[in-house]
């Protein structure tokens, strides 16, 4: 920012070797061969063509088909389809083009260039009948040709320490491929000769080199920036490769003025006004020369600094001092805060030297903040408009995803899940969960929610993991939103996160006949479940239901076990013992008792049902094995010596009754064992035997 342009100590307009007018000239009228005086320039152009046969030869070679050492061929004979020799117009127009650029002398019909060999074209054996079809081959030749759309370039005033830049058109107006590289020399190609202080020229040239197809053109940009008012004549020459020997080097002469102004802000210039961001809700009318300081924060209630330099560049010392405008209404300094604050409100400048100035912008909202300064120099009579712009950007932190739902979950479980709290900013950023945002100690459920790490660090364009645990503490729904606070950063972020908790529904009966009893759930609860008396090898079963109602499937697992570990007897049996019970489902088991011998089960007999994350059922399980009270009246007989059996004869025989002294009924089977014969008759059926069955206590005669 220059300040103090009109009236400041300046140079004469220094003496060209050339006149200009007072504004920029108009570029040239096109000259022949430009991309202007072409009536097809936006047409691609074709650099090789297929052209009809020269009509010229070199010196020696065969320019008829008589004259070729070609054994069998027709002369001058053509098959249908094979394109005829050219006509004379079109090959007098291909030829022109051909020749065009071409320097060498003595290069008529018939002169080959200095240095060609007069050599023949070597002989091909062609087979017998075969034609002769001419390969026509043209290119382009020519010297690489430029130029550009200004005649010279004159820059007007600039401040020091400013920059002021132009553009213009370089084409390349000849027939090949150019390569250019720009230069700035002095007036005719003297050396430039820089200050101590200069890294570079105050003319530069972008782009510097580049390479121009036939007929494109580039745009060229050159910049004035004066350091110090003194003479800035120079020549911009444009070295381009492969130009004809007489070709004039393309100059552009150049030409600026320095303006010295008072003070120099050593600050770049905001186009907050000049590219049109200023938004519509700031009204206040702004006066023309206005300078504008822009800030621009990363969140709110963090001090910005920008410091930079006040140069006086006269040789001259003068007091300055900032002032707050109060003008149209603006507030008293004092009465709002302020979201700016110089430290250095007036001071003093000698000539030649430079201060130090610090502006703080300290946001309170996210809100644009402008605030009109004053800055003057009484000594001279500056009195200079400064507006301070101030902005809040926030910080790009973000998590991952948005939300999280951990759906159904059992009671008293826990699931985990990590979020990622990603940093897209150049600094580290410290960060803060809100526990009341997750906290049930309203509800009394308990801790339901838990954040792992709840503070930290975010590193500079790095990630933080964080583990969020879920943990229902009751059957219901459950959604929090998660509350983050990160620091200078004005709106918190979120992450909603959803879970419901869920039981176990189990419940277990047995059913015996025509009888169905719940069990009770828990260790050491009364449950019997009673066999009775069963006879020997005969089996008694009772079936036990498990059921499902609730919203998850559950394992089952059964065990049947005695006090101290003893072993259970085998004739108590329990399938399956392991089983999945799905949800809205129910699984049976059978619970069986053989006995083998007389006598109860043992006492203690229990068995235990365990649901998978659910409740324990335990019954207890009695039985009493029994052999049948039947008897004979008889266990041996021996019939003694006996006739053999013949037609006629009388038939030996005893009498065995079988008695019932039970008090149910009893089915039995007579098994013969001899050595010649077996027979195995139930005597309920009565098959095989004369048998009669008898009432209970009665008895049976076979």
């Amino acid at each position: 920012i220059a300040a103090g342009e009109e009236g400041a100590a300046d140079t004469p307009e220094p003496k060209l070797p050339f006149t200009l007018a007072d504004d920029q000239p108009p570029a040239p009228a096109a000259r022949r061969g430009s991309t202007a005086g072409r009536a097809s320039a936006g047409a691609p152009k074709k650099i090789f063509e297929p052209t009809p046969e020269p009509d010229f030869a070199y010196e020696g070679a065969a320019s008829t088909a008589d004259d070729l050492d070609v054994p069998g061929a027709r002369r001058g004979s053509t098959k249908a389809g094979k394109a005829p020799p050219p006509k004379d117009k079109e090959r007098k127009a291909s030829d022109a083009g051909s020749r065009r650029g071409s320097t060498a002398k003595g290069g008529g019909q018939g002169v080959p260039p200095p240095g060609m060999p007069q050599a023949r074209e070597p002989t091909t054996p062609v087979p017998e009948g075969a034609d002769l079809v001419p390969l026509w081959l043209t290119g382009v030749s020519d010297y690489a040709k430029v130029e550009a759309s200004v005649p010279a370039l004159l820059f007007k005033g600039t401040a020091m320490f400013q920059c002021r830049t132009t553009t213009f058109e370089l084409t390349n107006t000849g027939d090949v491929r150019a390569e250019f590289a720009w230069d700035v020399r002095g007036v005719q190609g003297a050396p430039i000769r820089l200050r101590p202080s200069q890294e570079r020229d105050v003319y530069t040239v972008s782009p510097h080199t580049g390479a121009l197809a036939p007929g494109a053109s580039a745009t060229i940009t050159v910049s004035f920036a004066p350091v110090e008012v003194e003479d800035y004549t120079r020549e911009l020459t444009c070295a381009v490769g492969n130009m004809a020997p007489d070709a004039p080097p393309l100059v552009l002469p150049l030409a600026g003025r320095a303006i010295r102004p008072y003070c120099h802000f050593e600050v770049p210039e905001s186009d907050y006004l000049a590219a049109g961001r200023r938004p519509a809700e700031h009204v206040t009318v702004l006066e023309p020369d206005t300078k504008v300081i822009e800030f621009d924060s990363l969140g709110i209630r963090v001090r910005n600094t920008k410091r930079f330099y006040l140069v006086n560049p006269t040789n001259m010392s003068y007091d300055f001092e900032w002032a707050l405008d109060v003008e149209d209404g603006a507030p008293e300094p004092g009465v709002v805060a302020s979201p700016f604050a110089l430290e250095a409100l007036r001071g003093t400048i000698h000539g030649g030297k430079k201060t130090e100035m610090v502006i703080h912008f300290t946001p309170a909202s996210v809100h644009l903040v402008e605030e009109r300064w004053r800055f003057r120099i009484a000594g001279v009579g500056i009195d200079m408009p400064i507006l301070l712009v101030g902005s809040m950007r926030e910080p790009d932190l973000t998590f991952d995803r948005t939300r999280h739902n951990f759906g159904p979950l059992l009671v008293g479980q826990r699931n985990k899940e990590t979020i990622i709290l990603q940093n897209n900013e150049d600094v580290s950023f410290p960060y803060a969960f809100d526990s009341k945002s997750f906290s049930t100690a309203a509800t009394g459920d308990g801790q339901v929610v838990a954040v792992e790490p709840d503070a930290g660090t975010v590193p500079a364009r790095g990630s933080a993991p964080i583990l969020v645990t879920f943990m229902p503490s009751a059957e219901k729904l459950f959604n929090f939103n998660v509350v983050c606070n990160v620091a200078r950063k004005p709106t918190p972020l979120s992450l909603n996160v959803k879970g419901e908790g869920a039981a176990i529904h189990d419940s277990v009966t047995i059913q015996d006949q025509d009888r169905e009893r719940k069990v009770a759930p828990g260790a050491g609860r009364d449950n019997p479940c009673s066999f009775g008396q069963v006879h020997i090898n005969q089996r008694g079963v009772r079936q036990v239901v498990v059921a499902n109602s609730g919203k998850f499937n559950f394992d089952v697992t059964w065990e049947l076990t005695l006090p101290g570990g003893a072993l259970v007897p085998a004739a108590i049996s329990l399938s399956p013992m392991y089983a999945t019970c799905a949800k809205g489902d129910k699984c049976a088991f059978e619970l069986s008792y053989r006995p083998v011998r007389d006598g109860p089960l043992p006492a203690g007999l229990t068995a235990v049902c365990q649901v998978t994350n659910g409740r324990r059922y335990e019954i207890q399980i009695t039985g009493e094995g029994r052999t049948p009270l039947i008897h004979l009246s008889w266990l041996d007989h021996d019939f003694g010596p006996t006739f053999v059996h013949a037609r006629g004869m009388p038939v030996e025989s005893r009498t065995l009754r079988v008695v019932n002294d039970d008090v149910m009924e009893h089915f039995f089977e007579i098994r013969w064992e001899s050595s010649s014969a077996r027979a195995d008759t139930p005597a309920a059926q009565g098959e095989g035997v004369d048998a009669e069955a008898a009432e209970a206590a009665g008895g049976v005669r076979a």
